[in-house]
C-alpha cells in the first residue's frame, strides 16, 4: 500500500504476507520449476534451503564477499614516493 503524507512523502508499506526471501517468492510462483535451469529442481533447493537458517546464508555470503577484498588489502600496499606510485607486494 503506497500513502503520501502532509509532506509528499511517499510511503510503502508491505503487508506482512507478502514480505517473503527470494526463494519463498520463487517458489511462490506457479510453475516455479520452469525457471529453474537443467538438473537443479524445487526438492533439492528446499533440501539446501533447511540446512541453514536465513541469518546463518546471510553471514556465509557477508563472509565469501569479503575474502578478495581481505586478499587485495593484505598482498597489495600502495607508496607514493617522490611523485610515483609504487605498489610493494
Amino acid at each position: 500500500m503506497i500513502t503520501i503524507d502532509h509532506r509528499e512523502k511517499v510511503k510503502r508499506k508491505y503487508p506482512l504476507k507478502e514480505v517473503m526471501t527470494p526463494y519463498e517468492r520463487l517458489r511462490s510462483l506457479p510453475g516455479a520449476a520452469e525457471y529453474l535451469a537443467s538438473g537443479v529442481t524445487l526438492a533439492k533447493l528446499d533440501a539446501i534451503a533447511d540446512q541453514m537458517s536465513d541469518n546463518q546464508f546471510v553471514e556465509r555470503m557477508v563472509h565469501a564477499r569479503s575474502v578478495p577484498f581481505r586478499q587485495i588489502s593484505r598482498f597489495d600496499v600502495l607508496s607514493y614516493t617522490n611523485g610515483m606510485i609504487v605498489w610493494l607486494k
